[in-house]
């Protein structure tokens, strides 16, 4: 964008300046991906697998300079001690990868289909930081179990949990490293008594 060629300074924001860089070159992304899907009918099972990865050239980054005194940038803009001015740069070793797996079966005697959904995702951001090399990582893994049921036209459910933990790591900015974990889980109830009334 013009913002990110011009080397101009936005001190909007006295504490957090920007500049662009006429210098900056155009990124490069290349892409791979394998789908592969199984499904068989007599046994009412299926196996579905998506591998994804994406690799940038010439990562468009951030070069972060943080002032630890009053600075004096290009000689026009006071920089405050505390302040950063962050300008974009052209880094290689950026990654974004998937991988994504979902197996249904059925319990024929419970009349329910059920449905893995384990995964992971990894992704790897550079940047500059004082001029040192500093590498995000961001690891998510993930687990879902859905059961599904069809018992009759009028009792129908379905019961659905999905949790993912992560794991957040920073080469230089270490206090940003961070691991949590998030559940969710949904219940969805189907009646349609004789008299005609439902409940959902």
């Amino acid at each position: 964008s013009v913002n990110q060629l011009q080397n101009v300074i936005n001190n909007s924001n006295p504490l957090n300046l920007s500049v662009g860089n006429p210098d900056l070159g155009q990124g490069f992304n290349n892409t791979f991906f394998v789908n592969m899907s199984k499904v068989n009918m007599e046994t009412n099972k299926s196996l579905f697998l998506f591998l994804f990865a994406s690799f940038t050239e010439n990562f468009i980054g951030t070069n972060t300079f943080v002032a630890s005194q009053d600075t004096l940038i290009n000689n026009e803009v006071l920089l405050r001690s505390g302040g950063q001015i962050t300008r974009p740069i052209n880094l290689n070793g950026q990654m974004v990868s998937r991988l994504f797996l979902n197996y249904g079966t059925s319990i024929p005697k419970l009349k329910t289909k059920v449905n893995l959904n384990p995964g992971i995702s990894y992704g790897r951001t550079p940047g500059i930081i004082n001029d040192q090399l500093n590498i995000n990582e961001n690891i998510d893994l993930r687990q879902g179990v859905t059961f599904a049921s069809n018992i009759s036209k009028d009792v129908d459910f379905t019961l659905s949990t999905f949790g993912t933990y992560t794991i957040v790591k920073s080469s230089l900015q270490t206090n940003l490293n961070n691991n949590y974990y998030i559940q969710n889980s949904n219940l969805r109830f189907y009646y349609s008594p004789n008299n005609g009334k439902t409940f959902i």
